[in-house]
């Protein structure tokens, strides 16, 4: 067996953590908030 086989086996796989509801409520809003879009900060905002 290689080494690299060796060492995967040995590596422990971790779980991913759990994030509790509070937190993916606020992540919702963010992503359904209202955003302007923006092509050129530099001409919208007449820093030219």
């Amino acid at each position: 067996m290689s080494q690299q086989m060796q060492m995967l086996k040995g590596c422990k796989v971790f779980k991913e953590p759990k994030a509790n509801n509070e937190y993916l409520e606020k992540l919702d809003n963010m992503w359904k908030g209202k955003f302007v879009h923006v092509a050129d900060f530099s001409k919208r905002y007449g820093l030219r």
